[in-house]
């Protein structure tokens, strides 16, 4: 995702006590990666309510390789989509990725925001006058 990838994407496992019947397979859980590579934030957002707890907890243990543009702290939204299928009895996952994006800092944001409302010379005063203040 975003200049990187995927170290470690482990497949849920799901507890001999949950009853999954084989419908609805497909959860979706929607992560927040740190500059680190670490998920953290991982909510499922659709999928079987047995699966559920299974797959967010399969995505907050990834792991990612991130390559940050220099001198500036990221994080990454995105997609593990998880699709448990029934095989002989037994669940089989398939893991995709989808929807990877930056997520810009709030201070990024407003920096974009006074960007598209002034004219080039006059945002570049604003950035020096900003960066004599630090």
């Amino acid at each position: 995702p975003i200049n990187g990838k995927a170290l470690k994407l482990p497949k849920p496992i799901l507890s001999p006590n949950k009853k999954w019947d084989g419908s609805d397979g497909l959860t979706a859980v929607r992560i927040t990666i740190d500059e680190a590579g670490n998920v953290v934030s991982a909510v499922a957002e659709s999928g079987h309510p047995s699966l559920r707890s299974a797959s967010e907890q399969a995505a907050r243990s990834s792991k990612f390789k991130i390559d940050q543009p220099e001198g500036k702290s990221i994080q990454i939204t995105g997609l593990i989509v998880y699709n448990f299928v029934l095989e002989n009895k037994k669940s089989a996952v398939e893991i995709s990725l989808r929807d990877f994006a930056v997520k810009l800092s709030p201070e990024e944001q407003k920096r974009r925001e006074i960007a598209a409302k002034v004219s080039a010379p006059i945002f570049n005063l604003i950035e020096r006058l900003r960066k004599c203040q630090t």
